[in-house]
């Protein structure tokens, strides 16, 4: 039995505004012994690309660089326009002839050539409705040179890439309980994820491009949008959560969605929380994904209860762990 816990796992989410880290150590009693919050470089991440390979490099190394880890084992987050997730649904049939069925069927969605991608599926669940019975696959995409320069970036500054996940997928492990159906929503600075899991099932992804920046949770020393595109962009935020809410009711017989956890820099946007609420008939809360397990001197105090915009680092850093 491990009482102590072995080496953690680092979680590595960047975007646009900043990289988040998180460091979670496994054992009986896993625990957060690091946590950061860096600034991105101006221009060195846009729409989830890395622009400026060098200095994201050297921005990474500054962000662990109070960390102390006698391990760099790490599992980086790969989110944006450019990663698709989809929901696939295949009749029962035998595995080699599913792989191909996905790989078709991931032809007709990839915005480019299946050779230059990285796929990969999982069969979710085995339904039956009736008569009929049919499975459920998720199915993860991303450029293969995108995969790449995440991989190249961390191991230049030192990191062991143990894994690169789509960040809605490693959102789901933050969001607690699931035997009611979540959603989890991710505002980023550029764009949104949504994610609604049932029972640790994420039966549907969708990736909205509106983020904090649209919705006027800018930072002071950037220019916000106006306040007609803000409310513009605020009403294509809210129908697009409502269509992806929709979409699960009608395919999840009977099941709704009975809570909605907010995470991500946008979380804390001025009346977000009330308005999704107010919008969907859903209680909604503002995530706080260290909660969920012991901290570390390593943990910032200040960052304690204020740690939405790390959900994916955290869930990220757990996929070894939950």
């Amino acid at each position: 039995m491990d009482l102590v816990g072995g080496p953690p796992t680092v979680g590595i989410d960047m975007s646009k505004r900043a990289i988040k880290i998180t460091a979670l150590r496994p054992g009986r009693r896993p625990q957060f012994v690091y946590a950061v919050v860096h600034p991105t470089p101006d221009g060195a991440i846009e729409g989830g690309i890395v622009v400026a390979p060098h200095a994201v490099v050297t921005a990474v190394r500054q962000a662990l660089s109070g960390a102390k880890l006698r391990n760099n084992r790490a599992v980086v987050g790969m989110g944006g326009r450019n990663v698709i997730i989809r929901n696939l649904t295949f009749p029962p049939m035998p595995l080699d002839e599913l792989k191909t069925a996905v790989k078709w069927e991931a032809e007709r969605h990839l915005p480019l050539r299946i050779e230059d991608a990285v796929l990969d599926a999982q069969v979710l669940r085995e339904v039956t409705s009736g008569e009929e019975r049919r499975l459920d696959v998720l199915m993860a995409a991303v450029p293969e040179r995108d995969a790449l320069a995440y991989h190249q970036i961390m191991t230049q500054a030192g990191l062991d890439v143990v894994a690169i996940e789509a960040t809605a997928l490693a959102l789901v492990r933050t969001l607690g309980d699931t035997h009611q159906a979540t959603a989890g929503i991710d505002v980023g600075a550029e764009g949104t994820e949504i994610v609604i899991v049932h029972n640790g099932l994420p039966l549907v992804c969708r990736n909205i491009p509106v983020g904090s920046e649209h919705l006027g949770g800018v930072p002071p020393d950037r220019k916000p949008d106006s306040s007609a595109d803000a409310g513009a962009a605020l009403q294509n935020f809210l129908v697009g959560l409502t269509r992806s809410i929709d979409y699960f009711q009608a395919q999840a017989q009977g099941q709704s969605v009975a809570r909605v956890v907010l995470t991500g820099d946008g979380a804390v946007t001025p009346g977000l929380a009330e308005m999704i609420a107010a919008e969907i008939g859903v209680p909604t809360e503002i995530g706080a994904p260290l909660s969920q397990f012991a901290t570390g001197p390593g943990v910032p105090p200040g960052l304690i209860g204020h740690d939405a915009a790390l959900a994916v680092a955290t869930g990220l850093a757990m996929r070894k762990v939950a």
